[in-house]
């Protein structure tokens, strides 16, 4: 498949998904924000989702990097890839969970202040 079938395709995918999306907000008598509603709204809940995949991912393939360095260390007779390949899997799956805690308070600290402004909005009126 050449680029450009390819860029039609996400375009069109992209596109019958808001027209759904449109056409529901209507039926339940909600205006039309346009489609940025669909990528910025409750951006707090997404970047902890995105925190969450991303730590899983890292937990995920720095488990299977060890594996195969130990692996490989046992085939080649090399025994200092075992040391490597466990170190690998404890700490590259350590590490991948604490730099998602960065990500994860980002995230929470989005939602919370999206919170206090719409509570501070409400009390306002």
């Amino acid at each position: 498949m050449d680029q450009l079938t390819i860029l039609i395709i996400v375009l069109s995918i992209i596109g019958g998904g808001y027209y759904f999306y449109d056409r529901s907000r209507k039926r339940n008598g909600l205006e039309k924000q346009g489609l940025h509603f669909l990528m910025y709204n409750n951006i707090g809940a997404k970047i902890k989702g995105l925190a969450k995949s991303i730590a899983w991912i890292d937990i995920i393939s720095s488990i299977i990097i060890g594996i195969v360095l130990i692996v490989k260390g046992v085939d080649d007779e090399w025994y200092v890839l075992i040391g490597v390949g466990i170190g690998v899997m404890i700490l590259g799956a350590l590490a991948a969970w604490v730099s998602s805690w960065f990500m994860y308070g980002f995230g929470e600290l989005i939602e919370k202040t999206a919170e206090t402004a719409k509570n501070t909005a409400i009390s306002k009126d």
